[in-house]
């Protein structure tokens, strides 16, 4: 008798999420005013050191996680766009510099771990791929495959490969085969995934870690991941959304209705920084949009759900 899965995912609540969230349109991508002759590198170099950023935050402004790690570059690729090119890194760029890069980034952390893995990764990308050129002369499926063997993007479930493609999309800089992709899942993502109740828990003892806040094992990420990308895969076919603008609606929720801190399912709690509202042409009724069919909106005991904790470079 085979035992039952770890994680499930619910179709039906998937589906019920999806007639919802079928209406959104998104307006514009979050960074879309920052695109304007913006080389490639940027992204790559954005891509590969953007994880882990709960708490960071770029003092006197409402900049805060990926948000501060993308300011702190872009000042720097305004001061100099040539340092923050593939060549430069893999040649010249020292740990003191990448320090000084970060700086203006309050909490940040893990910063020599970020060095090291970005100058392995334009190492490789140049000397084994032939430069980001070479790269974007590759068709989606290449440049996934070609990806996942750089230092900075080896997760199996390709979180930093989806980001990456989607800013060169939405730049308008290559056409990414949309059939090829996968929701860029993070914790924002997982979090609105259990609550929702488009994914189960169906063992008591990893769901009593998660709760209390206890690292995970690796095989149990990517067991909960993988449910979560086939539930928003889901989504997605349900709705007729591709990957790139579930992505979009649902990590801009992530971040400002279905917060780690706290869930908007009847009130708004976060009108004034919303970027929820400001990707999307949703008119806020001062809660969250999915209140009418996620299960943390009537039950306390899924609201409390939050995501999974473990230590990686991969999200």
């Amino acid at each position: 008798m085979m035992k039952p899965r770890k994680v499930t995912v619910n179709l039906n609540q998937c589906k019920a999420v999806a007639r919802v969230i079928k209406g959104v349109r998104v307006k514009e991508p979050l960074y879309g005013e920052k695109f304007k002759g913006i080389a490639p590198d940027f992204y790559l170099v954005f891509s590969a050191i953007c994880y882990d950023t709960r708490g960071f935050r770029i003092p006197g402004t409402n900049l805060h996680g990926s948000h501060a790690i993308f300011e702190a570059l872009m000042r720097e690729y305004h001061k100099d766009p040539r340092k923050i090119s593939i060549e430069y890194i893999h040649r010249n760029l020292t740990l003191d510099e990448f320090r000084k890069w970060m700086q203006c980034v309050e909490n940040i952390s893990r910063v020599e771990e970020r060095y090291v893995i970005l100058k392995e990764t334009a190492k490789s990308l140049i000397e084994n791929i032939g430069g980001i050129d070479k790269l974007l002369s590759m068709d989606t499926g290449e440049i996934i495959k070609a990806m996942n063997k750089l230092k900075a993007f080896t997760d199996p479930l390709k979180k930093k490969i989806m980001v990456f493609l989607k800013f060169i999309h939405e730049s308008g800089m290559y056409k990414v085969d949309l059939s090829k992709v996968i929701v860029a899942l993070d914790y924002h993502l997982t979090r609105i995934a259990f609550r929702t109740g488009m994914i189960s828990l169906n063992d008591e003892t990893l769901l009593d870690r998660i709760r209390n806040g206890k690292k995970v094992r690796i095989y149990e990420d990517l067991m909960i991941r993988k449910a979560a990308i086939e539930a928003y895969t889901i989504v997605g076919n349900e709705s007729g959304l591709d990957a790139f603008t579930v992505d979009t609606i649902f990590w801009n929720l992530g971040r400002s209705c279905c917060r780690l801190e706290y869930a908007s399912c009847h009130t708004c709690r976060n009108e004034r920084y919303c970027t929820f509202t400001k990707a999307t042409f949703y008119k806020c009724e001062g809660k969250c949009p999915l209140s009418t069919v996620c299960k943390g909106a009537v039950s306390k005991e899924y609201r409390s759900l939050k995501e999974h904790f473990i230590k990686t470079f991969f999200y």
